[in-house]
């Protein structure tokens, strides 16, 4: 196995993977085909953590009601609704109580299912955004497929151990990859942070959980 803590960003039709090892000293990248579940679950076999861009289960409308939310995320799970409401990082989508066949919420649902199934690793939902933006302190950041938005992610990257030479030349689904592996790497060390709703929030809690790294501690002042 290339390394321990494994980042995977999920497509329709392709899996971006990223491996490293505690400190990131170490990094392994693959591209796998949608339909290569097996084959990614050999590469990375045997993973202590594995942490997906992805939903790892459809809604199951507990904040239908929550007046709290713009109507748009209502439908979504606790751990979207967390995410906007204590972090204010809100997705792009909300995960729907009946994802669409063959979408990649849907790939993606099946895919935590199935590498659950075909390895001893715990696996773990992440948004790269979220991860990003909590990495640089909660700052903006350029949009990760602008040169900018590339350059920022990559220094990012490089602060926190991966030092890849070639980061700039990378995808940003790789790059997304590559922060869902350092999160998999501090999930591991005990520092990583989930975002979904106390089991007494009154809401039902589905137990659905979106994790980020751990914010970087304020600069002391010289």
């Amino acid at each position: 196995m290339p390394a321990p803590f494994v980042g995977i960003d999920v497509g329709t039709n392709a899996f971006h993977a990223v491996a490293i090892d505690a400190g990131a000293a170490t990094c392994h990248g693959r591209v796998f085909a949608a339909d290569e579940v097996d084959e990614l679950a050999d590469w990375l076999a045997p993973a202590a953590v594995i942490a997906i861009d992805a939903p790892d289960r459809p809604s199951s409308g507990a904040h239908v009601t929550d007046d709290r939310v713009a109507t748009k995320f209502r439908e979504g799970r606790c751990a979207e609704v967390a995410l906007g409401l204590r972090a204010n990082y809100w997705v792009p989508w909300v995960t729907p109580v009946a994802p669409v066949p063959g979408s990649w919420i849907d790939v993606g649902i099946a895919l935590h299912q199935q590498l659950r199934a075909a390895t001893d690793a715990e696996t773990v939902e992440v948004f790269p955004y979220a991860c990003f933006r909590q990495l640089a302190n909660g700052d903006l950041l350029p949009t990760k497929s602008s040169v900018e938005g590339m350059r920022a992610r990559a220094a990012l990257l490089r602060e926190h151990g991966l030092d890849d030479p070639r980061l700039e030349l990378w995808s940003h689904d790789s790059i997304d990859a590559a922060v869902a592996a350092i999160v998999a790497a501090q999930h591991a060390e005990g520092v990583a942070v989930p975002f979904g709703c106390e089991p007494d929030a009154g809401c039902g809690h589905d137990g659905s959980a979106i994790w980020l790294p751990a914010s970087p501690a304020p600069a002391v002042p010289s």
